[in-house]
């Protein structure tokens, strides 16, 4: 949790200026969220049927197949704002001043590895997704009714902690790779090495703040309505932005142990 604590503490003092940066990606991400579609495949599974695998696939891919246009817009931006809000969250961190100023002027150092790391998130996961929808097939050719409902159950929260671990392995790559200036290869191993004994803390702090958000997401969803539940989920997604983002520095500045400027009081 020692992880989790530290990235809230930054949020708590400096939300209002890295809010500014996840809003235009949390809309168009929550216009394609299939986050709830997920909900929506359990709710209206047919226990005494076999499962259709293009259904399922669709219920759990990120990618918006009633328009693509929108799953590139929401891609793009969340590329282009992910590279501001690291710039910002790096000078902050390395500097300790909280500015706007030079941000642009990085997003050309950051533009190119940020959309590396979130192509092989999102292709990571795509592939994530189609075997989960492989293995709910095969569930549904062998149980049938409530057992069906378990299994399909247990199959995801399994494969969603193995997803976890996976996208673990990249958690401070980025980081790696702009401060140390290392290539893709060798900033991927000294990150491995740096977390490799802090594995379980991790995934925690991965995982912890995605359950929260999507299980208030899909109950009020369920108790409200739509409208209601697309308006929490564009906040989730604010949530997302800005605590992913700031988790990177935070555990790379951790295990590091390189001093952070932002930690000290400023007395002029």
């Amino acid at each position: 949790m020692v992880f989790v604590k530290q990235t809230l503490d930054y949020l708590k003092k400096n939300f209002i200026y890295l809010v500014v940066f996840s809003i235009i990606p949390a809309i168009l991400y929550a216009i394609n969220n299939t986050t709830l579609n997920i909900y929506t495949f359990f709710s209206k599974m047919e226990t005494h049927s076999r499962l259709n695998f293009i259904d399922v696939y669709r219920s759990f891919s990120t990618i918006n197949y009633n328009s693509i246009i929108v799953t590139l817009l929401s891609f793009m931006a969340t590329v282009v704002f992910v590279s501001l809000i690291l710039a910002f969250i790096e000078k902050h961190m390395r500097i300790g001043k909280k500015t706007f100023k030079g941000i642009l002027s990085k997003l050309n150092d950051n533009i190119v590895p940020v959309f590396i790391l979130i192509t092989v998130f999102v292709m990571i996961y795509e592939v994530w997704a189609i075997i989960v929808s492989a293995v709910l097939i095969t569930a549904s050719i062998i149980f049938g009714g409530a057992e069906l409902y378990i299994v399909c159950m247990l199959i995801c929260i399994i494969f969603f902690i193995l997803l976890f671990i996976l996208m673990g392995l990249f958690v401070i790559w980025l980081p790696c790779i702009l401060i140390t200036g290392f290539n893709y290869s060798e900033a991927f191993v000294y990150s491995a090495s740096l977390m490799a004994d802090h594995k379980l803390d991790i995934i925690i702090s991965l995982v912890l703040p995605y359950i929260l958000c999507n299980l208030i997401a899909i109950f009020i969803k369920i108790s409200i309505g739509n409208i209601a539940g697309l308006i929490v989920l564009i906040t989730a997604f604010i949530l997302y932005f800005i605590y992913y983002t700031s988790l990177m520095y935070v555990i790379y500045f951790s295990l590091t142990k390189e001093t952070r400027e932002d930690l000290k009081k400023k007395y002029f």
